[in-house]
């Protein structure tokens, strides 16, 4: 559109490289842990792996026991919330010290800012005897 008195258009080429958005995003390993069976009274502990695999900053709410938490504990300095720039990782510490005899399970919530996958899960289990 002009406002020349011949309405006279230019055309113009343009060229250039799209850019993607910077975006968070959450690798977890492992996804599944088991502590096989320990006596009653004692307690074992497992490491989960929260990585940012993105390229903007992934904000980890506090994480979360769901299912049997008197059974499954997140370590105190590890339970968030917390801030990974990209490529930074921390590790979450978890306990399981049964209480009681039989089959316990729960899962590890962990909610991000993270484009694809905001909730992962991870599974826990173990057995008191």
């Amino acid at each position: 559109m002009s406002n020349a008195a011949n309405d006279a258009a230019i055309v113009v080429d343009l060229e250039g490289t799209g850019v993607p958005s910077p975006v968070a995003e959450i690798g977890v390993t492992p996804t599944a842990i088991d502590f096989g069976s320990l006596v009653v009274g004692n307690s074992d502990a497992a490491e989960v792996r929260i990585e940012n695999t993105g390229t903007a900053t992934l904000n980890v709410d506090i994480l979360v026991i769901n299912g049997d938490t008197d059974a499954f504990a997140v370590d105190g300095d590890t339970t968030g919330p917390f801030t990974l720039e990209p490529g930074e990782d921390m590790v979450a510490v978890v306990n399981f010290a049964p209480f009681e005899a039989g089959e316990a399970t729960a899962t590890l919530e962990i909610s991000s800012n993270a484009n694809e996958t905001p909730q992962v899960t991870v599974e826990l289990r173990g057995e008191g005897i």
